[in-house]
């Protein structure tokens, strides 16, 4: 004997099969996405060093993980340069606290091409290091926070660092135009190349990732002090003196 089928109950299971692939095919990755940022570093080769340092901090989850942001990335050449000058002899004999620096400090928030750095007056962008309270000598080593504000403090800073970026694009949009002059009061020893970052240029700008952009860098960057920082330099104390004088 034959059995019956109902043919509303035939399609709905066709259409409920077809829907489990469709469902699933949407959800695939697409192919033409790009790796994340850290995948993206570690196939370029060139940047062995700085992912040494990533994977020493809880950044390596972020540039692994969903996001946007626009890294200032060091190659090996600007690094080698840097443990010379350190007296280091490899990534390993940095201390943790610098490398923690390095690394907060050349991931910025959200997506910046090369092409938009210095737009609108824009020449400093929002990193992720901030500074944390320490003991200051010259107030009884207690405990201290540097000011965001104008005699205050503001707990929606957090005292984030920029970083710097001297690009034709703003340069140009003052009037008259800044030149070179103007770069090197800050960075006498650098050469104006009209894409430079801090004290050092972007060798290879727009390296596309899932989760942002990478500018690869020539140097690498390490937090800018500020004026207080500044001023507590030894050659700086006469000057220091005369503005403690000036607070008295």
């Amino acid at each position: 004997m034959k059995k019956l089928i109902k043919l509303p109950f035939v399609f709905l299971t066709i259409l409920l099969l077809n829907g489990c692939t469709d469902k699933d095919v949407y959800y695939q990755r697409p192919e033409w996405l790009e790796p994340p940022i850290y995948e993206v570093l570690k196939q370029k080769g060139n940047f062995r060093m700085y992912l040494q340092c990533i994977d020493t901090t809880l950044y390596a989850s972020v540039l692994k993980g969903a996001g946007l942001y626009t890294v200032f990335a060091p190659n090996d050449e600007a690094f080698t340069a840097f443990l010379s000058s350190r007296g280091y002899t490899s990534v390993k004999n940095i201390p943790f606290t610098e490398i923690e620096k390095i690394v907060a400090y050349s991931i910025c928030y959200s997506t910046t091409t090369f092409d938009s750095i210095g737009v609108m007056g824009g020449f400093k962008y929002k990193t992720q290091y901030y500074a944390l309270p320490y003991r200051d000598p010259e107030f009884n080593n207690e405990w201290v926070v540097d000011q965001t504000m104008t005699n205050n403090w503001s707990t929606s800073y957090n005292n984030y660092k920029f970083i710097p970026a001297f690009t034709s694009t703003f340069f140009a949009s003052f009037n008259p135009p800044l030149s070179a002059t103007d770069y090197n009061v800050f960075f006498p020893n650098v050469t104006y190349t009209g894409k430079n970052i801090q004290g050092g240029e972007i060798v290879k700008s727009d390296i596309r990732a899932e989760n942002g952009i990478i500018h690869e860098v020539s140097t690498v960057n390490l937090p800018l002090d500020n004026l207080e920082d500044i001023l507590k330099k030894p050659e700086n104390n006469l000057f220091k003196s005369l503005v403690d004088a000036k607070d008295a």
